[in-house]
């Protein structure tokens, strides 16, 4: 470094010398260099507004990055936007946000639109814009009257091909860029700017004479070239006493200038060197991200190279859970209390802040990377986390659609199972009545004259019994049926219900076998019933209680009237329900795992059925247990008119779990 800087200084002082003593010899020749260097000047002005230009683009683009970010919510609440936005238009370039939506009237969300620009040419301006923009899903910028408009498409829910962007399509953002602003922020006095967008001149053409320069930028998929020309001077030739002090002048500064260079030569070479590292790491999280599809394994990994990388003190993955809350799924190090807002700051990240950037994947926001780094990080390094942040909601929504495949290859193999024993019971439950029906009838067919009056009777009796069984079971079966295809409907009208009850209890005792049924019905009880749905409802009922009794049990039926609701229960002396199957027998196939349900018969749709009835009069049912042993069923239906006081003398459930409302089964 001290050879360089000693040669530096050695040509400096040789150039003075030089220039010292063939001062009077060269002033003839410095007026034509005087004017060679004006023109350089003139060109070194031209590049230098072109690269102020690429500047303030750059920022324009950032800009429109972050109205990107906020746009769902823009267009979901125009006369409410974000808070964040009036900060967004303060920055140079963005004069205006406005809303397109895909059948209504634009609207300006915040500030205003250039003079001469009405919201209502918007639209047929940026025509093709809006087009290309709705079908790639990316921002497009379009030329709107004399200024640029950047198109930010808005969609309802995810989508993944061009046919459903153009249906999920529900308005777009339009950001507008002020071209005056743009355009006369970057050129100096004297100079002449031309701007084109994708080859269409924004600004009047301009002839000049002079040194050109130009430069090309993308915008929102466009190219924006900025054609600027700097006027050359006329002037007088300059004095030979004008290059001489110049030339001890360039002597003299030129130690300061090689110890300035030197300094921006160490600062370039450590910011490309960061630069590349930073690159580098983003790079290499991408194969990490595809080692596992379970997050907990790679994002321990990711944590540590990104914290290394950019002195992070806390960083954290927040995925969207069902309800649209934030799910922590991964963290390392200190969490700030409150909640961290999008960052859109153009400026970097101010050290020790905590902020969140999005997760976005097929058009939603998935989550958000929360961080807060030890030391400021600039906007290249925003930029590289953004990357990172891209990277892991590629890896999280893989992560999320393969989950959703899993789950539901279990289900199906779940619904194959269940279909399975469904069929394998139905047979069961079919060939068993059936087979009873048969051999009966075929005995008094054969032997009628070889039979007591008395054996024929019970045969008959047997035949029925299984007949009404079987009835019964194929009236399942289509209820069922129904229920699948959604059709099981109700009609419910104000009916006595102990009138009900009782009918139909006389009616299918004689299917109960030796079962008893005894009634205490309280009187004018009227209720809003549908009489087909309730007379199931019993059937079903009072067959799955005398299944379960001991031979010769009675089944008890009682009916009271409530506040606001007919107390409907029907009563069994069996084993009872065990807590943990209580919340499963309205399940529908669900016949419980004790050894005394296995070896009833039963397809398991019956109890599936009448909570769907019940649910559809307006009631619900529970499971109540009982004393020494049994199970009640309590079915609660609305009154045609509450009753002014409570008449409800059932006994109290002895816990918390003794009484599980069906519908609060899973």
């Amino acid at each position: 470094m001290a050879t360089r800087s000693a040669g530096l200084t050695g040509g400096a002082i040789a150039v003075a010398a030089v220039l010292t003593a063939g001062g009077a010899i060269g002033a003839r020749a410095a007026g034509s260099a005087a004017d060679n260097a004006r023109e350089n000047g003139a060109r070194r002005a031209a590049t230098a507004t072109t690269r102020a230009f690429a500047a303030s683009v750059e920022g324009v683009r950032r800009t429109v990055d972050s109205v990107a970010l906020l746009a769902p919510r823009i267009a979901a609440s125009p006369t409410a936007p974000p808070a964040q936005l009036p900060g967004l238009l303060s920055e140079r370039g963005v004069r205006a946000v406005a809303v397109l939506s895909a059948t209504g009237h634009p609207a300006v969300v915040a500030g205003v639109l250039p003079e001469g620009l009405a919201a209502a040419a918007l639209r047929a301006d940026l025509a093709a814009a809006l087009d290309v923009a709705r079908d790639t899903g990316d921002p497009h910028a379009g030329v709107a009257g004399r200024d640029i408009a950047v198109v930010i498409p808005v969609y309802d829910g995810m989508v993944a091909s061009t046919e459903a962007r153009r249906t999920a399509l529900t308005s777009w953002v339009v950001a507008v860029v002020d071209v005056k602003s743009l355009v006369g922020g970057a050129t100096a006095d004297g100079e002449t700017a031309v701007l084109s967008v994708g080859g269409i001149p924004v600004t009047p053409a301009a002839k000049a004479d002079g040194t050109s320069a130009d430069v090309t930028v993308d915008l929102g998929g466009q190219p924006l070239q900025l054609v600027v020309t700097a006027p050359v001077e006329g002037g007088a030739r300059a004095i030979a006493v004008v290059i001489l002090l110049l030339g001890i002048l360039g002597a003299a500064g030129a130690l300061l200038v090689g110890a300035i260079a030197e300094r921006a030569l160490r600062r370039s070479r450590a910011t490309t060197d960061a630069l590349e590292r930073e690159t580098r790491t983003v790079a290499e999280i991408g194969p990490l991200l595809q080692q596992s599809l379970d997050l907990a394994e790679v994002l321990p990994a990711v944590a540590v190279r990104l914290s290394d990388e950019f002195q992070l003190e806390s960083f954290a993955v927040e995925l969207v859970g069902e309800h649209g809350e934030p799910v922590d799924v991964f963290s390392v190090g200190r969490r700030s209390v409150g909640d961290a807002e999008v960052f859109i700051a153009p400026e970097g990240i101010p050290a020790g802040v905590e902020v969140a950037l999005p997760l976005l994947r097929a058009g939603r926001t998935i989550g958000r990377l929360r961080l807060a780094p030890r030391d400021h990080l600039s906007t290249i390094q925003v930029d590289a986390l953004r990357g990172a942040a891209d990277l892991i909601a590629v890896a999280t929504y893989n992560v999320e659609l393969y989950e959703r495949e899993q789950a539901t290859v279990r289900r199906l193999q779940e619904l194959d199972t269940l279909k399975d024993a469904f069929l394998g019971t139905i047979s069961h439950e079919l060939r068993t009545p059936i087979t009873a029906i048969s051999g009966f009838t075929r005995m008094l067919n054969e032997r009628w004259d070889d039979l007591s009056e008395e054996m024929r009777r019970d045969f008959l009796r047997r035949v029925g019994r299984n007949s009404a069984s079987l009835g019964m079971l194929v009236d399942d079966l289509l209820d069922f049926a129904r229920l699948e295809r959604q059709a099981l409907q109700t009609n419910v009208t104000p009916m006595p219900l102990d009138s009900v009850v009782a009918g139909f209890v006389a009616q299918v005792v004689p299917a109960l076998g030796d079962h008893p049924v005894e009634t205490d019905l309280a009187s004018d009880v009227v209720a809003l019933v549908d009489p087909r749905a309730i007379e199931r409802v019993l059937a079903n009922l009072l067959t799955n209680a005398a299944k379960f009794s001991p031979p010769g049990a009675p089944v008890e039926v009682a009916l009271r009237k409530g506040e606001a609701s007919a107390v409907l229960t029907v009563s069994d002396r069996g084993p009872g329900i065990a807590a943990e199957d209580r919340l499963r027998v309205f399940t529908r196939f669900y016949r419980g795992e004790s050894d005394i349900a296995r070896s009833t018969r039963g397809a398991g749709i019956g109890l599936a059925v009448v909570h769907e009835l019940v649910t559809q009069m307006g009631g619900d049912i529970a499971v109540r247990g009982r004393e020494p042993n049994g199970t009640t069923m309590v079915v609660r239906l609305p009154l045609a008119e509450p009753a002014e006081t409570v008449i409800d003398d059932l006994p109290a459930p002895r816990g918390a779990e003794d009484l599980i409302p069906a519908r609060s089964k899973p």
